[in-house]
Order: C-alpha cells, then structure tokens, then sequence
C-alpha cells in the first residue's frame, strides 16, 4: 500500500489521508452529536490508523506507545509527566496575563465557548465522569497517539534532508492540533492548544518518543480543568 511512492511522499499521502479521516468524521458526526464529534472521530480514525499500520507490519510501539523497560523508564515517568504538566499550565498562564495585559479581548473572550461544549459541569457527576471518560480516551491517549506519536513521526520523513526537521515536525503538528481545537474553544484555543502542542512535540523528542509520559500531562491537566468546573473553583 503507497509502496510506489518515495518515502517522502508516502508521508505526505498519509498524513493527508488520516487528516482527512480525522476532520471529515468530525463534519459528519457534527449534526448528530456536536459535543461529541471530536472524540468521535479521534476514536474512527485511531481503529482506521491501527488497521493501516497492521497491514504494513508497523506496530504501535514504534510511534512511541512501547512498554516501559527497566527501572529507571519507570521511575523517570512521573517527574517526565510533571515536567509536561508545569509547561501545559504555565504557557497557558503566561498567554492569558499577556493577553490581559495588553487588551486582547478576543482573545480573552473565546474563554467561555468551551463551557457551551461541555454542558453544565457544576455538581453534575454523571457528566463530570463522562468528560473524564473522554479525556483519558480519545484526549489524552488518542491525540498524544495522533498528533504526536504518528504525525510527528510521518512529519520528520516529509522534511526529511531539512535543516532541524524535527523542530518543523513538532510545528506542523502543533499548528494542525491547535486548528482541531479551533472549532469550539476560537482564536484563543487555537493560540493555546498550538503552543502547548509545540511544547509536548518538543518533549515528545526529549523523551526519546516515549509517549506515556505525555499522555499522563494531558490527562491530569485536562482532568484538573474538567474538575475545576464541576467543583465551581473560580480559576
């Protein structure tokens, strides 16, 4: 399958191909459940990835969901997930009191249009355990296993022979995650989830392609906002 085409691009064909999966779910779940299009098609596309990789003999492992080995990976995996968590939360501050700072409105307005999404949080436990469902599935595993583990991958042969390919790689991955997000959290979801992608997709090669750690910081940080609103903290 592509075996025709040059390294080079058979990448961009898959990545093309999964991208468009990925968004094209999403526009036809959209008019059944728009809350929930995004996970759905994260989900669609991970079953449609995990087929395509079976049939050219690539495991999972080699986009960086591979067991931890020894005693030091394993020791190492939750300060490697704080470390990911602190840059998480501390871009995202930094953005806000920034944008503050200098009166970006718009940029501080797109803050409530997740809220629409999500429904309302506060003391619903049905629904706070449903969110924390998704979080841990089609977020934090499903998107560290798309937009890092294979798009980043794919990414570094399409720029292959290119000066600091993997710091291209990393920014076009950020810069199609933040665009996943732009549909319902707006200019200032895109800006954030971008940046925090750059960040991630850099600590995605620091950590040797190691993903777990990454997925841990996505879901403790996407936990603890899910938390924040069911518990009503004003943050």
């Amino acid at each position: 399958m592509l075996e025709f085409l040059t390294p080079r691009w058979r990448s961009l064909a898959e990545l093309i191909g999964f991208v468009t999966i990925l968004f094209g779910t999403k526009v036809l779940v959209d008019p059944l459940t728009w809350q929930f299009s995004g996970p759905v098609s994260m989900i669609f596309t991970l079953i449609v990835l995990g087929i395509y990789l079976r049939l050219q003999n690539e495991q999972w492992s080699e986009l960086g969901l591979r067991p931890l080995s020894g005693w030091k990976a394993k020791l190492l995996l939750l300060p490697q997930a704080i470390v990911g968590m602190a840059g998480i939360i501390g871009f995202s501050a930094m953005l806000l009191l920034l944008a503050q700072h200098m009166g970006w409105t718009e940029f501080l307005e797109a803050s409530g249009v997740g809220a629409e999404r999500w429904g309302d949080l506060k003391g619903n436990l049905g629904l706070y355990l449903l969110w924390l469902l998704v979080v841990w599935t089609s977020a934090a595993f499903g998107e560290e296993i798309f937009f890092r583990g294979f798009f980043i991958s794919r990414a570094q042969r399409l720029f292959d022979g290119v000066p600091h390919k993997w710091i291209l790689s990393a920014l076009f991955a950020a810069l199609t995650f933040g665009y996943a997000h732009y549909y319902y959290q707006g200019v200032r979801g895109f800006v954030i989830t971008g940046i925090v992608a750059f960040w991630l997709g850099l600590l995605y090669f620091a950590y040797k392609r190691n993903l777990w750690p990454l997925i841990l910081a996505h879901g403790f940080v996407d936990s603890l906002m899910f938390t924040a609103h069911f518990m009503d903290w004003d943050i």
